[in-house]
């Protein structure tokens, strides 16, 4: 297991079963790992890293009205805001970009095996395609409920010597 048990982000969900539901079956779907805290209200994503230890997404589940009214049920499977069947049900009336907080996995090449392990699946949440961005890969989805996640390489390394030293 390559989840570190500390999540990047948490996003808050409504309390609700298919709420759940869609959240295992889509990031199973992509090939990520999905664990359930003891209490049952955080679910945890983590991309497959192998024996590398990263940070995932939270989704913290709660009846907190003033945190699920965000939420609109969209069930029309002829939306065309519906960008499989895991977006159908709760979910923001668009897509949540705002916060950018970054999955920072081990080396470019887990993020293109991340990629290719989502298949058409993470293709069609995608917002973002793979690209090079600051000598890193990156690329950026939409999760069921439209909050942005933006996936990308680690910093690279300079060798650069300060000014001091030059």
């Amino acid at each position: 297991m390559a989840y570190r048990e500390d999540n990047v982000v948490e996003h808050m969900v409504p309390l609700d079963h298919e709420v759940e539901k869609r959240v295992y079956g889509f990031y199973q779907d992509i090939g990520w790992e999905v664990s359930t805290s003891e209490e049952g209200l955080m679910i945890n994503v983590a991309p497959q890293t192998g024996p590398f230890l990263v940070k995932g997404i939270g989704y913290w589940r709660t009846k907190t009205h003033y945190k699920t009214d965000w939420f609109e049920n969209h069930e029309d499977p002829d939306d065309p805001t519906q960008l499989s069947v895991y977006t159908r049900g709760l979910r923001l009336p668009k897509l949540m970009d705002l916060i950018e907080v970054p999955l920072v996995l081990p080396t470019n090449d887990h993020v293109e095996l991340v990629v290719d392990a989502g298949g058409d699946l993470l293709k069609q949440h995608m917002h973002q395609t793979l690209r090079t961005h600051a000598d890193r890969l990156e690329f950026r989805f939409a999760d069921p409920f439209l909050f942005g996640v933006r996936v990308t390489g680690p910093k690279p390394r300079t060798t650069k010597l300060p000014k001091l030293f030059r």
